[in-house]
């Protein structure tokens, strides 16, 4: 066999090779569509290599559907795209007023920048109220020892809305619908510590962390044999009457359930006026949200205590989509909104997010309710989803946006996906879930060396989440064989 003959038979076998790996993703996405649990489902399924541009996959790519948590891909792209993995959320303390013999005759002023790492556990495993103590030792260095007077906790530049309209009443006293606020502390989770007794018994709960004075607790919880935590906590933003209802596992003696907390600012106020006395510093005052107080700062008249500076976008960005977290993704949307228009909150936040994704993917078919994905109101499509990844694949925060999602098998929400299969750490993504929706969307690292950016999306299936997750993890495995 001449050159000129192995030449065009080599050609021939990588158009042959091609034509199969075609067919095999095409007969994956097809036994996809046609398993029984999603005969009533809507399904948007895309994929395309990021280089070259072609299209590997596409079942209704264009069909709007909502999305859940991969919606956290476009406001923790925002955040990295517009302020930069380096940016850090700042905290201001300022007093006004007179300081003599060590006194201060005046107030305290913390000013939140919307950082949301104050006292995360996400961020410091112990001492969370290290940082608290590193503001009573800038008191201290201003030569102050005691207030005679008010600490104000403002958190205005983000609204005090809340959640958003169209989350659900089921969602928000639970700790994956704390709201974001200006101020955040402790990642505005609250948690209940319970003692179960035998099924069937009423619950007793134990104490929260933090501490709430003012908590009003109807406990409707009750021990059963079931196991894990089946119990739900209700209650509005900024209200302190909450309910808890389900049950707990029997027999326990210390069982934590994680909610929302009440009031972020005037808790970080009460915390505040704890770590002084610890500190040395004694405040005969109050502590109080300037939401409740109904008062402005005294611009122009008071002295700069100090700046906190807060972790940076991509270390947020990171915890954001590796462990989903609502309350970070909403904050991070409205960080951006914030430092470019000066207005935070959740309406400027979201129309401004939604129509820099506009602009730059060249779309009207994308709508962004918020940055979390739980409202349901969110439609987004799966090639739209993989127009993003592709615009971030050369953005300027590429690599720090690609290692802020999960790895299959490996690390995060992705952990238990695709775990010692062809997938197995060939995904970094973004999973979603909520009842009757399953999303992933991310990228797929192929044997042959290419990158491929993909998104599935299921909405309205009979099975169940696992079940579908396996199903998605056969796409995954097939796209990865390319």
């Amino acid at each position: 066999m001449n050159i000129k003959s192995v030449s065009v038979f080599f050609l021939l076998f990588v158009f042959s090779s091609s034509i199969g790996r075609a067919q095999s993703l095409q007969e994956t996405v097809n036994k996809f569509v046609a398993h029984p649990e999603f005969e009533h489902a809507s399904i948007s399924i895309y994929a395309v290599d990021v280089t070259t541009k072609q299209v590997l996959m596409d079942y209704g790519g264009g069909r709007l559907l909502a999305p859940a948590s991969t919606t956290k891909l476009f406001s923790t792209a925002l955040a990295l795209d517009v302020l930069g993995g380096d940016y850090r959320p700042v905290t201001s303390l300022y007093y006004n007023g007179t300081v003599k013999d060590s006194v201060l005759t005046g107030d305290v002023w913390i000013i939140g920048g919307g950082d949301m790492s104050l006292g995360s556990k996400y961020f410091v495993k112990n001492n969370r109220d290290g940082f608290l103590r590193e503001w009573a030792v800038e008191l201290k260095k201003k030569g102050i020892g005691r207030i005679n007077g008010t600490i104000y906790v403002d958190g205005s530049g983000f609204g005090y809305q809340g959640v958003p309209d169209d989350w659900l009443w089921g969602d928000i006293g639970n700790y994956y619908g704390a709201h974001f606020s200006g101020v955040m502390i402790y990642d505005n989770l609250l948690e209940y510590h319970f003692k179960t007794g035998a099924a069937g018994k009423p619950t007793e709960l134990l104490y929260t962390f933090p501490k709430v004075d003012s908590l009003q607790f109807l406990n409707n919880v009750v021990s059963s044999t079931k196991s894990g935590d089946n119990s739900y906590i209700f209650g509005a933003p900024y209200s302190y009457v909450r309910e808890g209802r389900g049950t707990l596992p029997q027999n326990t003696a210390d069982f934590m359930v994680k909610g929302s907390l009440p009031d972020p600012e005037s808790q970080l106020g009460s915390e505040f006026s704890r770590v002084l006395v610890e500190m040395g510093i004694i405040h005969s005052g109050q502590s109080r949200s300037t939401r409740v107080a109904k008062t402005s700062p005294p611009t122009g008249t008071w002295s700069k205590v100090t700046e906190y500076k807060g972790k940076t976008i991509k270390e947020i960005a990171r915890e954001t989509n590796y462990e989903s977290i609502n309350v970070f993704a909403e904050g991070l949307m409205r960080l951006t909104s914030y430092v470019k228009t000066g207005d935070g909150t959740h309406e400027k936040s979201s129309d401004y997010m939604q129509s820099y994704w506009k602009e730059k993917l060249k779309t009207n078919a994308l709508f962004l309710s918020d940055g979390s994905g739980l409202a349901r109101t969110n439609a987004i499509d799966a090639k739209t989803m993989c127009e993003l990844l592709i615009y971030m694949n050369t953005s300027a925060g590429k690599t720090e946006f690609y290692n802020s999602l999960p790895v299959s098998g490996v690390s995060g929400t992705l952990k238990n996906v695709a775990k010692n299969q062809v997938a197995h750490g060939k995904i970094h993504a973004k999973s979603g879930t909520m009842r009757r929706t399953k999303s992933y969307a991310g990228y797929a690292e192929t044997t042959s060396g290419r990158k491929i950016a993909f998104a599935f999306i299921a909405n309205n299936y009979t099975g169940s989440s696992k079940d579908v997750t396996t199903q998605m993890e056969l796409l995954m495995n097939e796209l990865v064989k390319q």
